[in-house]
């Protein structure tokens, strides 16, 4: 019970830290999480940490999972600061009397640090304004633009506000969390091209009809993390969306996990609406890359490393 009396609420909560490019848990070398309560319920007050004492800190349970409990409700955010990854945070509410524990799951970016492979495709960034000065916190989305590049493709067809998609890998199976850009079957086809999330597989029943998922010749459901925006005929593509951030210095660093073989064509932009920067990049599998992109000016300069 607190000074006054009442009596005092304590909640818990689960996160998971998911590497973007493995897709599996983060490196934990010089990983640090700072976990700070922002304010209280109804009263502000200013950030804290909240050091590991009475199980209020944030405990590693392996595998990129971490937990806490005996939290106050209130306000919280998560700061993940790493050598390998861009700076990542993550806010949430604790209201009192709940049951259940706050769950969820952050995609840690790789910074220009990042330990990848030597076989692995990658691109490093660097954004910088008019006066050829280094910008920091840029959106960067790299995507490919050929169906033959589909990590999956709809085995039924998706109408405009369905949550789910029924899909069969055509390389390396989709993992929770993943983004997609989802193109029309046929380049006719009037459907706008949409960015996807997958939440998460769903073979076992559903709520609302009890109807059993079976997985047919690798046809999996995924259920996604908003509904869609268009109807798709069954066949159409998903392409990998691989997401960064420029850093302090300007730069980031892009890194495709799989590619197919061969040649592929692939954009390369900024997330900055009408004033976004294009540039259409033909990559292959092992390649390294070197991207100066202009903001002020929309240009972009490729050059091999």
């Amino acid at each position: 019970m607190s000074a006054s009396g009442s009596i005092r609420h304590h909640c818990s909560v689960a996160l998971r830290l998911i590497d973007s490019v493995a897709g599996g848990a983060p490196s934990v070398s010089g990983l640090k999480l700072s976990l700070s309560l922002l304010d209280e319920l109804n009263q502000v007050t200013p950030a804290r940490s909240l050091p590991p004492l009475h199980g209020r800190g944030l405990q590693h349970k392996g595998g990129g999972y971490y937990a806490a409990g005996a939290l106050e409700p209130g306000h919280y955010v998560l700061t993940v600061d790493s050598p390998n990854y861009v700076r990542a945070q993550l806010q949430w509410t604790l209201e009192p009397q709940s049951s259940m524990p706050f769950q969820a799951e952050l995609r840690l970016l790789p910074s220009p640090n990042y330990p990848y492979a030597e076989r692995l495709t990658r691109i490093r960034c660097r954004c910088v304004d008019a006066q050829e000065q280094p910008v920091a916190g840029i959106e960067l989305l790299l995507h490919g633009i050929q169906p033959a590049a589909a990590r999956a493709r709809l085995r039924r067809a998706a109408e405009k506000g369905a949550t789910e998609l029924y899909v069969r890998a055509t390389g390396v199976s989709p993992v929770a969390g993943e983004s997609f850009i989802l193109l029309p079957e046929s380049s006719a086809d009037d459907e706008s091209v949409a960015s996807v999330r997958l939440e998460q597989i769903d073979i076992a029943t559903r709520e609302d009809d009890d109807e059993v998922r079976l997985e047919v010749s690798g046809e999996r459901c995924w259920q996604l993390a908003e509904p869609l925006q268009h109807s798709y005929r069954a066949g159409a593509s998903l392409l990998s969306l691989i997401q960064g951030q420029s850093d302090a210095r300007g730069e980031a660093l892009l890194v495709l996990p799989v590619m197919p073989g061969g040649v592929t064509d692939y954009r390369l932009s900024t997330g900055e609406g009408d004033a976004a920067v294009q540039a259409q990049l033909t990559l292959k599998e092992g390649e390294a890359l070197r991207v100066e992109l202009n903001i002020a000016s929309g240009q972009a300069r490729i050059r091999n490393r």
